[in-house]
């Protein structure tokens, strides 16, 4: 559930299905033919970026995610298929059979699959299918009403074809749901040894839930890549899949890689109620699995509270020996960042080294907006000091829409980025379209 397009109040915002005639959609159509693209780079960006329309008539694009030999594009869709491009030398290819199908999921709205991790290392090819799994977090209807899940799948290629194999529900989840505020992000790493998923999971509309370990709802969990207790010291022992709590609706995360990172913080967008959105680096993992920390993200229901604003991170030492903050950057008035993605650096872009991260953020706007703002497209975000007692960041907005877009809606939801050359790839959940937008 995308309640990430509650900007405002979420009772006060149009229903996602009140914007989209194509809320319920589950098929790709035919691209007969590329439309042009509603966005363009901003005047400081002209001369830096290109921006192309690759395919389109995609179902509620809802994540993006490239394979790490940079072969394979994944692309998620809300009512619960899964496609996938393969690269070849004319460019991306889509594959007309599904790479996985969940079903019918039996949600409405904003409710669906949201996300799709691959594992450490992810091979097609490879004799082991530990290194095909995929795993994929959505939300589900059941007799006792919505459910969180992460499924894993086992990737294999059949004549060619990416298809998904072996399907497994690896994690229910607990607590409310309602039609927002889902299970969001996953993504997969390893960890002593072992491949580990962490999550992320919204508060199902009901802020209390946030500060309660005992549910899943507004926490981000951990586990095993077979839904099992992830190993290490836990902070809630009664509750071990839990790494923390505080959450409101987090939308999209990055772990940042060891040259970024020695620690391999979490980066994350999060969109707050009315007045504030917020991006925070929180070394939520322990990756020597000895530190038991209580990490809280501080959301007790409101946005402008110190607590969501200022959250400490409890595992990164600030100014005068304090926990520092871990909010780096505010967006207010709201922006609803939604994807998240690291750059590798590449023209007036700084690389992702030891001297920060490099981010490119998908802002979805204010939900059903038809006006051209500076609040809806894709920007870029730099967080650095990242060993420091207090982080810094700069944020640009890369690319608006059009001015001739005026009067119709879009919202660029899913972003990722090539880490060989620094393309990065956006799909609009609304329109279908799936973008490229190259470094000149």
């Amino acid at each position: 559930m995308l309640a990430f397009w509650c900007v405002a109040a979420c009772s006060d915002g149009p229903r996602f299905d009140e914007i989209n005639p194509n809320a319920e959609a589950r098929l790709r159509r035919p691209c007969e033919a590329l439309p042009e693209p509603a966005y363009a780079p901003t005047a400081a960006w002209e001369q830096a970026l290109t921006v192309d329309v690759i395919d389109c008539n995609l179902a509620l694009p809802s994540r993006l995610r490239l394979s790490p030999d940079g072969q394979w594009l994944f692309v998620t869709q809300l009512r619960g298929i899964t496609y996938v491009y393969a690269r070849g030398p004319d460019g991306w290819r889509f594959q007309d059979t599904a790479f996985f199908e969940l079903g019918d999921l039996g949600v409405v709205n904003e409710a669906g699959l949201t996300s799709i991790a691959l594992a450490p290392g992810f091979d097609p090819e490879s004799p082991e299918s530990a290194q095909r799994e995929v795993f994929l977090s959505y939300q589900t209807h059941t007799d006792s009403g919505n459910v969180n899940r992460i499924s894993r799948v086992v990737a294999a290629l059949d004549s060619g074809k990416l298809v998904g194999t072996s399907p497994e529900v690896v994690w229910t989840g607990t607590g409310p749901t309602g039609d927002a505020h889902q299970v969001q992000d996953v993504h997969a790493f390893e960890m002593l040894g072992r491949v580990h998923v962490l999550a992320l999971v919204g508060d199902g509309n009901e802020p209390s839930t946030a500060a309660d370990p005992s549910t899943d709802a507004g926490t981000v969990v951990l586990m095993q890549r077979d839904g099992s207790d992830p190993l290490g010291a836990r902070a809630w022992p009664d509750f071990p899949k839990r790494q923390a709590i505080g959450v409101r609706n987090a939308y999209s995360f990055v772990v940042l890689p060891p040259e970024v990172d020695a620690r391999r913080g979490i980066v994350a967008v999060e969109n707050g109620n009315s007045a504030n959105d917020r991006a925070w680096l929180k070394r939520l993992v322990d990756f020597q699995g000895e530190q038991a920390l209580a990490h809280d993200l501080g959301y007790r229901g409101s946005d402008i509270d110190e607590a969501f604003t200022r959250t400490p991170d409890v595992a990164s030492v600030g100014g005068l020996g304090q926990a520092r903050n871990a909010v780096f950057s505010l967006f207010s008035p709201p922006a609803a960042p939604t994807g998240l993605a690291l750059h590798p650096g590449g023209g007036p872009i700084a690389p992702s080294d030891a001297s920060g991260a490099s981010l490119i953020v998908a802002l979805f706007g204010a939900t059903g907006n038809r006006d051209v703002t500076d609040r809806n497209g894709i920007g870029y975000l730099r967080v650095s000091n990242i060993d420091g007692p207090a982080l810094q960041s700069t944020f640009e907005l890369m690319l608006a829409r059009r001015p001739e877009t005026a009067g119709s809606v879009h919202h660029p939801v899913a972003v990722d980025v090539d880490p060989s050359d620094g393309t990065t790839y956006f799909a609009d959940i609304i329109t279908g379209a799936l973008y490229r937008v190259a470094l000149r």
